[in-house]
């Protein structure tokens, strides 16, 4: 035998191999039990036939060539359906994953049969503060008149500088107050939220 020969036997010695492990794969094999019905690491599988033990292993059934071109070529019909159907699938996931967004939001507003019995005035609860709103509204006349008066003290006494000092001072008064405000917004917001706790929605963006 020359190398050709030896190479080409070499090669058809792997096709089978790989044709073998594929018939298998696809379903298309049958029990070939041990001749001597012992274990060994070729007959590692068993099952009971009248009630004894028997090892076996799986092989391949026996097909034509034309056979196993036409398994091959019905296998890969199959799995490009399956791949299909999957991307389909997938596509329609994103679709409803885009559509729809779920999320937990705070609930600021009492049940009406919760406030039933209440006051108008206590229904409402927006998670937001009544005095953050008063001090933000005071920030601003407070900035506003400083700044008038910074105005007018300039012109009384013909210097620039008081401008920039009631300027300077207005800004910090409002970062403060606003500053303040936040807080007791932030603090409104998770009392409102600890009373009447949060809500599951889902919407469509």
């Amino acid at each position: 035998m020359n190398k050709v020969e030896k190479y080409i036997e070499k090669q058809n010695k792997i096709i089978l191999e790989d044709r073998e492990k594929t018939l298998i794969a696809l379903g298309l094999s049958e029990k070939e039990y041990s001749p001597d019905n012992r274990e060994n690491w070729k007959y590692s599988k068993y099952d009971y036939v009248n009630g004894e033990k028997k090892y076996y292993r799986e092989v391949a059934i026996q097909v034509t060539d034309e056979e196993y071109a036409l398994i091959l070529s019905k296998a890969k019909q199959v799995e490009e359906i399956k791949s299909k159907e999957e991307q389909e699938r997938q596509n329609e996931r994103n679709k409803v994953s885009y559509r729809v967004i779920k999320k937990w939001i705070p609930v600021f507003e009492k049940t009406k049969s919760e406030c039933s019995s209440l006051s108008e005035e206590e229904k409402v609860d927006n998670g937001r503060s009544k005095i953050a709103s008063i001090l933000r509204t005071v920030a601003w006349i407070i900035g506003i008149l400083a700044i008038i008066s910074g105005i007018v003290i300039a012109f009384g006494a013909k210097n620039f500088l008081p401008i920039l000092i009631t300027f300077g001072v207005g800004t910090m008064e409002i970062l403060m107050f606003y500053a303040l405000a936040a807080i007791l917004d932030y603090l409104a917001e998770l009392t409102s939220i600890a009373k009447n706790g949060f809500k599951y929605i889902e919407t469509k963006k």
